[in-house]
């Protein structure tokens, strides 16, 4: 009986073995798949993810052109043009065809049409398609002008967008939520191509209305802005970051896919081939802004070739080698029950080294633990050891070796993975966590592991797992996120991390009924410490500043840098009662900042302007709070600085005020309100005119004649001063020429040009050169009259740009001397024909003044360095006598004349130079 059990059991042992083989084979098989299987999950939702990005960045569009509406009281055309044409730049948002404002009228609501059509009636004939209703949207502005949604000016027509009943209930549902909604797929027709297209849409609102309910939004509702969107364009751009030869991707629409094909596809052969299935597909629906899309992914050859059997056939070839080794050894030692006993040990630790074999191929180059977790032994590997900095001979095989390295903080997120596993809650433990090393630094580790083996009763036996080394991986992610959050010359939060903090600290000021005070400063004084110590002193100085409002603050308290020389304090959950806290932080602020600042090798000085907006109190939105708080630093500025502000009803209509002047300087320029008057600049000697100085004039149509003090500011704000200047100098010249052959040859008109028109990248100081030499005209009949801070730009290009105009004969005039800076160095620095001394130093000139011995140092120190003096307002006979004995060459002022028109200007020269012959 034993002999023939010696000779069946190989045999048994064999049956059994192999299946138990093959079982293990196809396990390792499917691993494999599954694998395969995560990595494709993770392409498909990689361009799901893409493509919500690139919804978010056409979403993010239209909130800037809502904003844009909502900071101006009315949106031109020709501004919405302006706005749009950078948008819609080849590739600056793929897809976009266009982009138009729709206008909401309502017969109920004569306000809303008439700036359309004074009737109705008249109002709905124009309308396409024809449907009699009691309220359109009809496109006003559209952009490009070829653009499909802006019907034909030749006809008068208006193109409803509210014409389609879809199309309208996706407009009316995006003004009652004030949110961006995607409009069914419609056809758009250009040259032979038809193509699908969608509609993004967001409500533009009435400015200055409440609008948080439905009831308000309907109420208040202006318009709509909408983009045309190519289906194909888009998706084929978003996606394109994900196409990579591993997946091919197909996006339905989600309302019309069974009646159209798809709006894209990957232009794979493979994927065009139907015929061919792929080992994997699925579909994903894409929800976004009210709409659906499906997109179905297929694996391609390519992916498809990376699943690897190797490792499960290195496996089965394993398994077979030890089960036939096996069966010949039973049939050697068969007779010989210790020996089968022994054989089945050696089998079982053949079988524990090839899954510790098998995990550790997985984990190649981490670290690996094999956990026996009834005796608590582990083993750790060599790898695992030094990843911590110690000798293998170092640490015991002992769990508790590895768990006393835990990080502190992340111990309890470690253990909770690791019960999940062990209990069968999660099939496979992964954590990432801090453990220490041997020198006491931490270091970041990805944890891994499996339950490899259980009892009869569930019960964890064995784990298995690999540590890899992650520390570079946080460290990169560590800087992106400070890159992005936090400003790099300061160390500050910058106006990103500063708008995401403002968010929270109102919405925690709503629940409990507390307020938030932002305190808004802009530096006085930072542009002149940047532009005469440099850039680098500049940046030194902007990091002292940072340093030193942060102390000004409490430790729940926030500062931000928003740019340049704006700070931003946030002043947090302060009650009805504590509002002279914030006067007190202001009071520090300015106290702080006026304090001295050592830098490298100089000393520099500074103030501070600062305005201050409290929510709820001056506004209740982030965009609106920022605009209060602005105007009240903007007020304090004006004040000389160094103070601080309270928002006011008043600067509200200061600002708006000042955009209103902004808008009618605009239509000043195109309807020829602008004019020009001439002072005549005598020779003190002769008594002749010899020169005059061009004034810019503006005489509004309603308001009268507007000081250029108001408007010339507003011009060099809003870059007016562009257009504007070249205007002033077209009209100089032309009539400097004319004076030159009716006066004088030698007769010289003066134009005051701008820094900010000279400083301009677009100018280069050659407008007006080509001008000059378009007009065919001397430059020697003008004279460039510009500021001494000006020159105070340590550029070379300050100094190619004065050259370019003497080069051609023109000269220049350093105008208001002595009120700036008066350094002497850039006098000898720049070529500078003629130095006008500022009237403030003329108004009190007397016999023995120290204005008369300033004048007189002035005027001696121009003629040894070769310049000629202009005196400004000059008054009386004995203020002109005064600086004729002290040698002033010419001058300007009411005593001679005021600003004349060019026929009366002609006429005074004639007679007063005809005097001056009889004298």
């Amino acid at each position: 009986m034993q002999r023939h059990a010696d000779a069946w059991l190989p045999w048994v042992f064999l049956l059994a073995a192999l299946p138990i083989t093959y079982l293990i084979w196809q396990n390792e098989k499917h691993n494999a798949y599954v694998e395969q299987e995560i990595r494709f999950e993770y392409h498909a939702k990689e361009a799901t993810g893409l493509i919500k990005r690139q919804l978010l960045e056409f979403e993010h569009t239209l909130i800037g052109i809502q904003s844009f509406f909502r900071a101006s009281n009315f949106v031109s055309e020709t501004e919405f043009n302006d706005y749009v044409s950078v948008l819609l730049q080849p590739n600056h948002l793929p897809g976009l065809r266009s982009i138009a404002f729709a206008r909401y009228v309502d017969s109920t609501r004569p306000e809303t049409y008439e700036t359309l059509s004074t009737e109705w009636q008249s109002l709905a004939e124009r309308m396409q398609p024809k449907e009699v209703r009691t309220f359109y949207a009809p496109i006003v502005y559209a952009a490009p002008n070829s653009s499909l949604l802006i019907a034909s000016r030749q006809t008068k027509t208006l193109l409803d967008a509210l014409g389609e009943m879809p199309i309208r209930e996706v407009f009316q549902k995006s003004a009652d939520l004030n949110t961006v909604i995607v409009s069914p797929v419609m056809q758009s027709i250009q040259g032979t191509q038809v193509n699908d297209c969608f509609l993004m849409q967001l409500p533009i609102y009435q400015n200055n209305t409440t609008n948080n309910n439905v009831t308000l939004r309907r109420e208040h509702i202006y318009g709509w802005v909408l983009a045309t969107i190519n289906s194909e364009l888009f998706f084929t751009e978003a996606i394109a970051p994900a196409e990579n030869g591993l997946l091919g991707y197909a996006v339905l629409d989600g309302a019309e896919n069974k009646q159209h094909g798809a709006i894209y596809k990957t232009h794979e052969s493979q994927f065009q081939n139907k015929s061919v299935s792929a080992m994997f597909s699925k579909q994903y629906t894409i929800k976004a802004m009210g709409y659906e899309w499906e997109l179905q992914a297929k694996s391609l050859p390519k992916f498809e070739q990376n699943l690897d059997y190797k490792r499960a056939n290195q496996i089965g070839l394993l398994g077979i080698f030890i089960s036939f080794s096996l069966t010949g050894i039973l049939f050697l030692l068969a007779a010989r029950i210790r020996a089968a006993e022994a054989m089945n040990k050696v089998n079982n630790q053949l079988n524990a080294s090839e899954q510790r074999w098998q995990f550790a191929l997985e984990g190649a180059g981490d670290g690996v633990w094999d956990w026996d977790i009834k005796s608590n032994q582990v083993v750790f590997s060599k790898r695992w050891k030094a990843m911590l900095g110690f000798e293998e001979s170092e640490i015991k095989d002992d769990i508790e070796e590895w768990k006393k390295r835990v990080h502190p903080e992340d111990y309890v997120s470690v253990m909770q993975a690791l019960d999940a596993t062990l209990t069968g809650a999660n099939d496979v433990y992964s954590n990432e966590h801090r453990e220490q090393c041997k020198d006491g630094s931490w270091k970041w580790i990805l944890d891994r592991g499996m339950v490899v083996s259980r009892d009869a009763n569930g019960f964890p036996e064995r784990m298995v797992g690999t540590h890899a080394d992650i520390s570079s991986l946080k460290k990169s992610e560590e800087a992106i996120w400070q890159h992005a959050n936090f400003d790099s010359l300061t160390g500050l939060p910058n106006r990103r991390m500063f708008y995401a903090h403002l968010d929270q600290e109102i919405q925690k000021a709503k629940r409990s009924g507390l307020k938030v005070a932002l305190i808004f400063l802009d530096l006085d004084g930072f542009k002149e410490v940047n532009d005469t110590l440099g850039h680098d002193q500049g940046d030194v100085l902007l990091k002292l500043t940072a340093d030193r409002l942060v102390e000004c603050m409490r430790g729940s308290d926030a500062v931000a840098r928003l740019g340049g020389d704006e700070f931003v304090l946030i002043i947090e959950d302060i009650g009805h009662e504590d509002l002279n806290h914030v006067e007190i932080v202001a009071q520090k602020v300015l106290q702080t900042l006026s304090q001295p600042f050592q830098l490298s090798f100089e000393t520099a000085y500074i103030s501070a302007s600062i305005g201050i907006a409290i929510f709820p109190d001056d506004a209740l939105l982030i965009d609106d709070l920022m605009k209060s708080v602005d105007q009240a630093m903007y007020a304090s500025k004006q004040k000389g600085g160094r103070c601080f502000s309270y928002f006011t009803a008043r600067m509200q209509q200061v600002a708006q005020h000042r955009m209103q002047l902004s808008n009618d300087l605009r239509q000043a320029i195109l309807h020829d309100q602008l004019y020009l008057e001439y002072q005549p600049i005598i020779d003190l000697h002769t008594g002749r005119v010899h020169k005059a100085e061009a004034l810019c004039r503006w005489r509004h149509p309603t308001r009268g004649d507007i000081s250029p003090a108001e408007f010339i500011p507003i011009a060099e704000d809003t870059r007016l001063i562009y257009e504007i200047g070249d205007w002033v100098f077209r009209e100089a010249l032309k009539q400097a020429v004319h004076w030159r052959e009716h006066l004088s040859p030698n007769f010289q008109v003066t134009v005051n040009k701008s820094p900010i028109q000279f400083n301009s990248e677009d100018d280069k100081a050659h407008g007006w050169i080509d001008i000059a030499k378009a007009e065919h005209s001397p430059g020697k009949a003008i004279v460039v009259e510009i500021t001494e801070r000006l020159l105070l730009d340590p550029s070379s290009e300050v100094k190619q740009r004065l050259k370019a105009f003497q080069e051609i004969g023109m000269q220049v005039a350093l105008d208001d001397f002595g009120t700036g800076y008066s350094s002497l160095s850039y006098l000898k620095k720049y070529k500078i024909d003629y130095l006008k001394i500022d009237k403030s130093f003329v108004a009190n000139l007397s016999e023995g003044s120290d204005d008369l011995i300033l004048c007189e140092a002035i005027i001696m120190m121009a003629h040894r360095l070769g310049m000629k003096v202009i005196a400004e307002g000059i008054e009386t006979p004995q203020q002109r006598a005064l600086l004729i004995r002290a040698g002033c060459d010419y001058a300007q002022g009411f005593l001679f004349a005021k600003s004349l028109s060019a026929k009366d200007l002609e006429a005074y020269t004639l007679q007063q130079n005809q005097a001056a012959l009889v004298q």
